[in-house]
C-alpha cells in the first residue's frame, strides 16, 4: 500500500489493536510507512509483524502522535525504514 501523506497501511485517530499475527509488510507513506498513530490508544501484541515498511520522514514502521502505546507477546518490528534518520522502527 502507498499513501500520499500519512499511514501507508494503516492510519489511526481514536482507537486501534492489531492482534493474533497481522502482518504489516512493505507498506509506504510519507510518515509512518506501516501505521501512522495520532491521539489514539493503540496496541500491538500475539506475534504481530510491521516490517519492511518505508516512510519518506520518520517513523518507517510506526509514526507515534500524542497517544498511549502498548507492545506485547512477541510482537516484531523490523526491518523498516526511512528517508531520512528519524525513527526507522517507530
Amino acid at each position: 500500500n502507498t499513501a500520499s501523506n500519512d499511514g501507508g497501511g494503516i492510519y489511526v485517530s481514536s482507537f486501534g489493536q492489531l492482534l493474533d499475527s497481522v502482518i504489516l509488510d512493505s507498506n509506504y507513506a510519507i510518515n509512518g510507512g506501516g501505521a501512522f498513530i495520532k491521539g489514539a490508544i493503540f496496541s500491538i501484541q500475539n506475534q504481530t509483524k510491521i516490517k519492511a515498511n518505508k516512510a519518506e520522514k520518520a517513523g518507517g514502521g510506526l509514526n507515534l502522535k500524542n497517544c498511549y502505546f502498548t507492545m506485547k507477546d512477541s510482537a516484531i518490528i523490523a526491518d523498516n525504514s526511512t528517508d531520512t534518520n528519524f525513527a526507522a522502527a517507530i
